[in-house]
């Protein structure tokens, strides 16, 4: 009885070896690969302020109502008071985006 519980307990240790190297060895799919440069993300899509327009602010908005003709100034109090409702909806950059194509096109 001995010799089994021998044999048991150097197979288990065996397996948990084995289990500790295979899974030391591998690498996280969360982990860079090779050198550790940062990469620009790949799925990040540019949207043109049009884009943005027609994405975005018609999700709240009819498109009729997003294009009023105002000032420069009322487009740039306008999506400053909208950003400030919905921060969530659009970056920096985009929110730039938006006020410029909003200005230069009603």
């Amino acid at each position: 009885m001995t010799g089994k519980r021998v044999v048991c307990v150097a197979m288990l240790l065996l397996f948990l070896l084995s289990l500790a190297l295979f899974t030391g060895c591998t690498q996280s799919p969360n982990e860079p690969r090779g050198n550790n440069q940062e990469e620009p993300p790949q799925d990040e899509v540019t949207l043109t302020g049009a884009e943005l327009v027609e994405t975005r602010c018609a999700q709240c908005h009819s498109l009729d109502r997003v294009s009023r003709e105002r000032e420069d100034q009322d487009w740039l109090e306008h999506t400053e008071r909208m950003r400030a409702k919905s921060p969530d909806l659009l970056t920096d950059e985009e929110a730039k985006l938006v006020l410029e194509y909003l200005q230069e096109t009603y």
